[in-house]
């Protein structure tokens, strides 16, 4: 819905794993297929502990069950400025997306 209201502002949506281990690139088409990501929309996987380096570096909460593998994690929408810093972290939320991507 965000992404219908921002057509404008043409803006680049990145999904990226919070668990490369499993979201390894040859199922990326299909994560974006099951989550219907069009047009400007990725999902981004990579090298673990490359991508464990950028949600460090990023904060980015989440926990590992050690019995099952399972990621817990709240669900948030990072919005990211053209510096690469997170501007906007938000709980979701169509008008609150659309807002903070037209305030950058």
């Amino acid at each position: 819905a965000a992404a219908a209201q921002l057509m404008e502002e043409r803006p680049v949506i990145l999904v990226v794993t919070l668990d490369p281990w499993r979201d390894t690139p040859s199922r990326l088409a299909a994560m974006a297929g099951d989550w219907r990501l069009t047009g400007d929309a990725h999902v981004l996987s990579g090298d673990p502990m490359v991508v464990e380096r950028v949600l460090n570096a990023w904060r980015i909460p989440r926990v590992r069950n050690e019995r099952t593998g399972d990621l817990s994690h709240p669900s948030l929408v990072y919005v990211i400025g053209r510096d690469g810093r997170i501007a906007y972290v938000l709980p979701g939320g169509a008008d609150a997306i659309v807002a903070a991507v037209r305030a950058l």
